[in-house]
C-alpha cells in the first residue's frame, strides 16, 4: 500500500505546482500496448511493446498548460510448462537450472507480476514540452520497484528509461514480457539527446549508468573494480512510411582490480586498476509490406555487451579472466569475451481486432578451452548458446483490454567442462516449453 500512497502523494504534488484554475477531464488514449512506438512530443522512441498507454483521466488546467494523470495496467497472466519448468513468470530461457531432475518437470502457475502504475505530468511552456513520468511495476518476486522516471525536454531525456542502444520499435510483440534471447533489452539511468534532422533520419547520443556485470576471480586477486566512465551510444534511425532501419553503437570502458594478492601472477600490476575496453552494435528495422503483414528483425555482435542482451543479463560476463597460464592455474587478466545473435519476427493482422505474431532468436558468447578452466568456481562462465521461438495470437477487446495466448520453446547449451577434466555432473543442452495465456486491462 505504500506504493499507492507515494503515487496519490506524488499527484498531489504535481497537482499543487500547477495553475490555480485545474479542472478534471476525461480522455480516451490509444489502445494498450504498440500503437504509438514513437513519441514525436518527447523526440524519442521510448515505448515497448509491453508498455501501457498514457492514462485515461486526466487533470488538466483551464488554459491546456498543465496536464497530470495517473494510470496503470492489470496484467494477469497463467502457464503451463510442459517440461524444463522456470521459476519464473517470464519465460527466461537463459537462467533455468540444466540439472538433469528438473529437465522434464512440469509446472503450473498464475500471476499478476507484470501489473503496472504511473503518473504522466506534462506542462506547455509556449512550443515547447516538458514531460515528467515514472512507472513502477512488480517483478517476480513480487516485490514494486521504479522501472522507469525520466524527464524529456527538447529531446533531451534525463533519468531512468530504456537505453538508447535499443530499438523499440523493431521489438516482437509476445506475451512473454521478457522477449526473444537475442533482444537488446536494458532499462538504466542515462543522460540522452534526440535530434531529427528531418521527417525521415533522426540522430540520438546518450551516456549511461556503465554497470558491469563481471566474473569474480577473487582468489587470484582480480575482481570488478568501480566504473569511473559511462557507457556511450550513438545511432541513426530512418523511417519511411512502411518501415524503418535503425543502426546503433556503444562503447563501453570496463574496468577491474587487482587486490595484490600474493597469489597473482606477476605479470599484472598490483594494487591497480586495469581497463579493458569493450563495443557493440546492433542492426535492427521493421517493415509493413502491406495492411496486414508486418516484419522486424534485429541483429548484434559486439564485446563486453552481455549485459544489455536477453539471454546474458543475468550472468557475469561482461568481464572474464584471460590469458590463462597452464603452470600456474591463474590467469593473467581480464576480457570482454564475444558476443553475437539475433532475430526475427513476422506478424499477421487478421482483422482490426486479431493478430499473431511467431518469432525466431539465436544468442551467442564465444568461449575458448582456457576461458572454460574457470567454470568449476560457484560464479564461473559456462553458457554458450540460447535459441528462442515463439507463437501467438492476440485479440483487442477493444481499445483499453485485451487477451493473448503463446507457445513458448527455448534451449540453452552450456560448454562442456569435462573437456578440461571438470565433470559438474550437469547436462550440456536442456530445452524448455510452455503456454501462456494474458490478460490485459489498461485504466
Amino acid at each position: 500500500m505504500n506504493v499507492f500512497r507515494h503515487i496519490i502523494a506524488l499527484t498531489a504534488l504535481f497537482a499543487a505546482t500547477s495553475p490555480m484554475n485545474a479542472q478534471l477531464s476525461l480522455e480516451v488514449k490509444d489502445s494498450v500496448a504498440g500503437s504509438d512506438t514513437y513519441n514525436p512530443e518527447l523526440g524519442y522512441f521510448q515505448k515497448a511493446h509491453s508498455d501501457i498507454g498514457d492514462p485515461r483521466f486526466m487533470i488538466t488546467d483551464k488554459d491546456g498548460t498543465f496536464t497530470i494523470g495517473i494510470g496503470g495496467t492489470v496484467h494477469a497472466s497463467t502457464f503451463y510448462d510442459f517440461d524444463g519448468a522456470i521459476n519464473s513468470s517470464s519465460a527466461k530461457f537463459n537462467i533455468y537450472k540444466l540439472f538433469p531432475d528438473t529437465d522434464n518437470a512440469k509446472q503450473f502457475g498464475l500471476d499478476a507480476v507484470n501489473s503496472e502504475l504511473h503518473v504522466k505530468a506534462k506542462t506547455q511552456i509556449g512550443k515547447h514540452s516538458i514531460i515528467a513520468y515514472i512507472q513502477m511495476s512488480a517483478n517476480d518476486d513480487e516485490v514494486i520497484k521504479l522501472s522507469k522516471a525520466y524527464v524529456s525536454f527538447d529531446g533531451l531525456t534525463i533519468g531512468r528509461v530504456y537505453s538508447f542502444f535499443m530499438d523499440l520499435e523493431a521489438g516482437p510483440r509476445t506475451v512473454d514480457m521478457t522477449g526473444p534471447c537475442s533482444q537488446i533489452n536494458s532499462t538504466q539511468p542515462l543522460v540522452g539527446f534526440t535530434l531529427p534532422l528531418n521527417k525521415h533520419l533522426t540522430l540520438a547520443a546518450s551516456a549511461e549508468k556503465p554497470e558491469i556485470k563481471a566474473f569474480t576471480y577473487e582468489n587470484y586477486g582480480i575482481v570488478p573494480d568501480y566504473q569511473s566512465v559511462p557507457d556511450f551510444v550513438v545511432k541513426a534511425h530512418y523511417r519511411w512510411n512502411t518501415g524503418h532501419v535503425q543502426l546503433a553503437g556503444l562503447w563501453r570502458r570496463c574496468s577491474w582490480w587487482n587486490t595484490g594478492s600474493r597469489q597473482t601472477p606477476t605479470t599484472v600490476t598490483q594494487g591497480e586498476t586495469e581497463t579493458v575496453d569493450g563495443y557493440g552494435m546492433t542492426l535492427s528495422g521493421n517493415l509493413r509490406p502491406c495492411k496486414k503483414l508486418e516484419l522486424s528483425a534485429q541483429g548484434y555482435i559486439g564485446k563486453g555487451i552481455s549485459k544489455y542482451v536477453n539471454a546474458m543479463s543475468d550472468l557475469q560476463c561482461d568481464l572474464i579472466p584471460s590469458d590463462w597460464n597452464p603452470s600456474t592455474g591463474m590467469a593473467n587478466s581480464m576480457k570482454t569475451p564475444l558476443v553475437k545473435g539475433g532475430y526475427v519476427s513476422a506478424g499477421y493482422h487478421w482483422t482490426n481486432k486479431l493478430s499473431s505474431y511467431i518469432v525466431a532468436g539465436y544468442s551467442h558468447l564465444d568461449l575458448n578451452t582456457h576461458d572454460l578452466t574457470f567454470s568449476h568456481s560457484s560464479n564461473g562462465v559456462r553458457f554458450k548458446s540460447a535459441l528462442y521461438a515463439a507463437a501467438n495470437l492476440f485479440y483487442d477487446i477493444n481499445d483499453f483490454c485485451k487477451v493473448g495466448i503463446e507457445g513458448n520453446y527455448g534451449t540453452k547449451t552450456e560448454y562442456d567442462t569435462t573437456v578440461d577434466g571438470i565433470s559438474n555432473g550437469w547436462e550440456n543442452t536442456a530445452h524448455a516449453s510452455r503456454i501462456t495465456g494474458t490478460f490485459i486491462y489498461q485504466f
